[in-house]
């Protein structure tokens, strides 16, 4: 309003004097002097020299010290991160002992989940059954034992001969086969012989011969343990197990029909004493 009146009487800021001239300088000087110092953000060079030499304040001092990363710390080894620690000797993560301690190959546990696994506890002659994958008896056969089939006990005394002595053979026959399917990795030869030894008196697999063409070969107890501590051999080892219980059965069952669906009797085939009945260990 000042200025605006002075401008009227003089042009702008001329010589001819009102009422309102000094007010007018007033304005100048804040507007154009004052006014411009006082909007200045930057300091005289005086005044930045007092601010550069000031000591830095205890908390500003602690941000400067505390402004380096967990990366830089961990890098410069004066507090190495958790996922770290195991690097430098300190107690290591739970994940990292059991790795460590971990059994080795010699050290591992026979295959719970492969095989028969029968319980010794339950095996008690004349009173056990041999059990399928579901649970029904089996009778008396030929056949080979399968995979998923168990030995069960009946609650009351079996009369019938090949149905005692057929659970009988199994009771011998399902460890064997476990432990050449399952456990070959774990299994000692002393073990082996021990659970062999009912052919053996027998006279079953004590022999072995490897001429000709692989169908007609043939491996004894030792030579089939031999065989398959050096790898799997998958068709040797069911010719094997298949005949040596066959064989079992064949000087075990009383009036039983051994041809098989080819016309071929084992039994004959090879002059086994059938129903002579079985040495026991």
């Amino acid at each position: 309003m000042f200025f605006a009146q002075a401008r009227t009487d003089s042009g702008f800021l001329g010589t001819k004097a009102t009422r309102h001239s000094p007010m007018v300088w007033v304005l100048f000087m804040v507007l154009f002097g004052f006014g411009c110092e006082s909007n200045s953000d930057t300091p005289s060079p005086d005044a930045q020299a007092a601010i550069d030499a000031r000591p830095m304040s205890d908390a500003q001092t602690g941000e400067d010290m505390s402004s380096m990363s967990d990366a830089r710390t961990a890098r410069d080894g004066s507090s190495m991160p958790d996922a770290q620690t195991p690097r430098d000797g300190s107690p290591a993560s739970d994940a990292r002992i059991a790795t460590d301690q971990s059994p080795t190959p010699d050290a591992q546990e026979p295959n719970n989940s492969c095989g028969h696994r029968v319980d010794p506890a339950t095996v008690n002659f004349g009173y056990n059954v041999v059990l399928n994958e579901r649970g029904s008896t089996q009778r008396p056969q030929g056949r080979p034992l399968q995979e998923g089939w168990t030995l069960g006990q009946s609650a009351t005394e079996i009369d019938d001969h090949n149905r005692r002595e057929y659970a009988r053979i199994a009771s011998y026959m399902m460890p064997v086969r476990d432990a050449l399917m399952c456990d070959i990795a774990t299994l000692d030869r002393a073990n082996w012989l021990a659970m062999t030894q009912i052919l053996t008196l027998n006279n079953i697999k004590t022999q072995q011969n490897l001429a000709g063409r692989p169908p007609e070969r043939f491996y004894s107890s030792e030579g089939i343990y031999d065989l398959l501590k050096t790898g799997a051999n998958h068709h040797p080892m069911m010719k094997y197990l298949e005949e040596a219980e066959l064989e079992l059965k064949c000087i075990a069952f009383r009036d039983f029909d051994f041809t098989n669906p080819a016309g071929n009797d084992h039994c004959a085939i090879h002059n086994l004493p059938v129903g002579q009945g079985l040495v026991l260990p």
